[in-house]
């Protein structure tokens, strides 16, 4: 099963041995969690391509057709709790570029939902433990489907592409510590993280994005 960054990544190389090098993909995950652990979430994905539209060389890609987010939205069907709320592709093309953008968005009973659907595994990439200081939000960036790595040769083509993916938590309560990296906004009782996703993010190490509220 072929997930995004896969999927795009993939469809794109017929473009880059054209000699394209400058496109342009963000990644967006948004979670709306509530007190009992329930929310909503939002996948969003944007894929720019700095050239006209043409009819053929889409088809070679299938970024029409067969959307990024097809293959989350299939595994969300089968999770108990989830319930898929919006999925749609748009497109904004010009004369001087084309623009894809892929929206996927549900609600979630619990903290094990919103694993399954957003993660690789459904066992791990999500947790939520109580501290002393009050609760911690764990999200392990490098299990979630949407940068699932691909195969060393598409990955190789990631230096052509400017990747970024974000991650924006709103929580029930105000954030109180967050991971280096993390974005406090404690009036809309945020956090968030951006990062830039090349060939050296894929390390064997954890890319752990964790929240104290």
């Amino acid at each position: 099963m072929k997930f995004t960054l896969k999927q795009i990544l993939g469809g794109m190389i017929a473009l880059l041995f054209l000699g394209l090098s400058a496109c342009k993909m963000d990644l967006e995950q948004e979670v709306w969690l509530k007190k009992d652990n329930s929310g909503k979430a939002k996948v969003f994905v944007h894929l720019n391509i700095p050239m006209g539209y043409d009819a053929a060389s889409m088809d070679e890609m299938d970024l029409n057709s067969n959307s990024a987010l097809k293959a989350m939205m299939e595994k969300a069907k089968e999770i108990k709790g989830v319930e898929i709320t919006r999925f749609d592709t748009e497109t904004q093309h010009s004369e001087e570029e084309m623009n894809f953008l892929y929206t996927y968005e549900f609600n979630f009973q619990d903290l094990q939902g919103l694993q399954a659907a957003l993660c690789i595994s459904d066992e791990k990439g999500i947790s939520l433990q109580k501290e002393k200081k009050g609760k911690a939000l764990s999200l392990d960036a490098r299990q979630f489907m949407v940068v699932e790595e691909a195969d060393q040769e598409t990955l190789a083509y990631l230096e052509y592409v400017d990747t970024t993916l974000k991650t924006i938590i709103h929580l029930p309560k105000k954030p109180k510590l967050a991971s280096s990296d993390g974005v406090i906004d404690k009036k809309n009782k945020t956090v968030s993280w951006t990062t830039k996703i090349t060939q050296d993010w894929y390390s064997p190490s954890e890319q752990v994005m964790k929240v104290v509220f």
